[in-house]
């Protein structure tokens, strides 16, 4: 039995805050069997995350995480077909049990993933900003992650890409995992 029951799962963009219009945002709720304090501790032990943080068909073959605000994190993981795809980032803030806020950067993807421009001879790294908070609700989690992105251009981008259906996906991972 799944350790997941959705409360809100947006698979298209969800304006939550004023400042941030719909079309630079996605935005996911879960509800997950576990305490806080477990399910942060998947997000911010290298050994655990590697178990879940990957699209369907991939394996994690490094996890490097500098787990403090201003600490950055590597993560190498090949597709089906072995490619290697390096997600990076760096975190800005660290304040766990709650609340973890961190980058996503792109750059080191294969390059059809240098959104916008791929046939560009400098492709500028392309970034979203995760803001993930834990609310404990009596030994269940909350876990509420809204993706922020640079650009409505890049959103677009990343909305052909299913991200955040993606993103759906990996969290429903995570999630199994109790």
């Amino acid at each position: 039995m799944s350790a997941i029951s959705t409360v809100k799962s947006e698979c298209s963009p969800l304006n939550l805050a004023a400042a941030e219009p719909a079309e630079l945002v996605f935005f996911t709720t879960l509800m997950i069997s576990a305490p806080r304090e477990k399910v942060f501790s998947l997000w911010t032990e290298p050994s655990r995350m590697a178990q879940w943080r990957m699209p369907e068909g991939f394996t994690v073959h490094t996890c490097e995480m500098d787990m403090r605000t201003g600490g950055n994190y590597r993560l190498v993981m090949r597709s089906p077909n072995s490619i290697k795809h390096t997600l990076k980032g760096r975190f800005l803030e660290v304040s766990g049990p709650d609340r973890l806020v961190f980058t996503d950067n792109w750059e080191e993807l294969p390059i059809d993933w240098h959104l916008i421009n791929p046939n560009a001879k400098h492709v500028p790294a392309r970034e979203a900003v995760n803001i993930v908070t834990f609310e404990d609700l009596a030994g269940i989690t909350l876990l509420k992650v809204r993706t922020v992105f640079e650009s409505v251009a890049l959103h677009r981008e990343m909305v052909k890409r299913d991200m955040h259906e993606s993103w759906c996906a990996i969290l429903k991972r995570l999630a199994d995992r109790f």
